[in-house]
């Protein structure tokens, strides 16, 4: 069995992101922000505060392509039997409320 196959792994995920719903990044997020634009002002793109808008989470086109051959790559080396498909994967990300 998959860990997202188990039958507690969506609760277990939504439990864990409503327990630290509460911590606020803002502050924390803002000011490494100003660094970074001060420090990379050339090419430098504010990237997205929340998970659910994270490129790791919904990557584009370009990126999946990229994150799924290095997946793949991964998981032959490290991985002794079965593991999930790249799109099990991401029908499982898309699952999640986060």
């Amino acid at each position: 069995m998959k860990l997202f196959e188990h039958p507690d792994f969506s609760d277990l995920v939504n439990a864990a992101t409503a327990h630290f719903s509460h911590l606020s990044l803002t502050e924390p997020f803002k000011d490494c922000d100003r660094i970074s634009q001060e420090s990379f002002s050339k090419g430098y793109i504010t990237p997205p505060q929340t998970f659910a808008e994270s490129p790791a989470i919904v990557p584009n086109t370009n990126l999946n392509r990229k994150l799924q051959t290095t997946y793949q790559q991964q998981c032959k080396i490290l991985c002794y039997g079965e593991y999930p498909q790249w799109e099990e994967i991401q029908k499982q990300l898309q699952t999640l409320n986060i």
